[in-house]
């Protein structure tokens, strides 16, 4: 068995000593989770969870009852609840939606999909949104 101190070595080790080969030329990456390793994904998880809990819990219980979301590693579908005979509501959710999207540290950058034809794209699944959620 081994010790949280000893988790945060293997990490710490795993984020100094990543190295990969383009072409006849060995990098050394600096920054970002480490390309290829096997910790990668978890460590996609945890830091994107850490920000989007940080921002989350920021917020009063009713917006927050509002706001829910799928991970899968680096990946998120997230959605507020709108009442649909309210402008501002929905007004309301676009701002909430931008506001989680800049969440996220500095460094890290995030791709939406676009919405068209009321419908969009989450890993290999097609959304389509219709109004009144039928």
């Amino acid at each position: 068995m081994f010790s949280l101190q000893n988790l945060k070595n293997i990490i710490v080790f795993d984020l100094h000593n990543c190295f990969f080969s383009a072409g006849d030329v060995l990098l050394r990456q600096k920054k970002g989770v480490p390309m290829g390793s096997p910790l990668s994904p978890v460590l996609a998880i945890l830091i994107c969870a850490y920000y989007e809990h940080k921002w989350l819990e920021s917020k009063p219980p009713p917006v927050r009852d509002r706001v829910a979301g799928i991970r899968y590693v680096d990946d998120t579908h997230n959605v507020v609840v709108v009442n649909g005979c309210d402008v501002s509501s929905e007004q309301e959710a676009h701002g909430l939606l931008n506001e989680m999207n800049s969440c996220y540290h500095r460094d890290m950058e995030v791709q939406v999909e676009k919405i068209e034809n009321n419908m969009y794209h989450f890993l290999e699944t097609t959304v389509v949104c219709r109004p009144g959620g039928v």
